[in-house]
């Protein structure tokens, strides 16, 4: 529709002037002059800044859970899942590498009151994760019994290993640590051979 037209051009613009600017220091009316529109429009379809700042990390968040889902309805091994998840994130994080630096820099405070629908909706992206866990588990593939303490120290391999590639100005994370995050995360340091 037209109107979701205009929330993805408004979108759009403010992911580049956040990125360019962060979050303080860029304008409603720079992101609606990028976009495109009058600064009336922005302040209809989302309301204050932080609302737009907060559209976008839901629809990331939303776009990872999506992608995730794909990965399940794609393969039932519980190995080939947890791989399949750290590629999601890898594929989220190259599309929304502005995004997640911003975050990284300035935290998720800048939501406003869409803090708590972004937890709850982290939450539910958590939940997703976990299932894999649960089935290796569940297979005895893997040996651990907390599948939800796993799938969040998973989960923190990954953000850990994407955040320090932006503090650290490093391109490709997936190229220079993907393998060895999942092998490790896997397997293990200790060598069993």
């Amino acid at each position: 529709s037209a109107a979701e037209d205009i929330d993805e051009t408004i979108l759009d613009a403010a992911m580049t002037e956040f990125a360019d600017r962060g979050f303080h220091d860029t304008a409603v009316s720079a992101i609606a002059d990028r976009a495109g529109v009058g600064k009336g429009t922005v302040y209809r379809h989302f309301g204050k800044k932080h609302r737009l700042f907060g559209a976008l990390l839901e629809q990331a968040t939303h776009q990872l859970r999506e992608s995730i889902q794909e990965v399940y309805r794609t393969t039932d091994d519980p190995e080939q899942q947890v791989k399949g998840i750290y590629r999601a994130h890898v594929k989220m994080f190259d599309q929304a590498r502005p995004l997640i630096a911003l975050i990284v820099n300035e935290g998720l405070d800048q939501t406003g009151d869409l803090k708590s629908e972004i937890v709850a909706e982290w939450e539910t992206y958590t939940d997703l994760v976990t299932k894999a866990f649960e089935a290796g588990v569940k297979q005895r593939v893997f040996r651990q019994s907390q599948p939800r303490k796993l799938s969040r120290l998973f989960l923190s391999w990954i953000w850990g290993t994407l955040r320090s590639s932006i503090i650290f100005s490093e391109p490709n994370p997936d190229q220079r640590f993907g393998d060895l995050l999942i092998d490790m995360f896997l397997k293990g340091l200790k060598d069993t051979s």
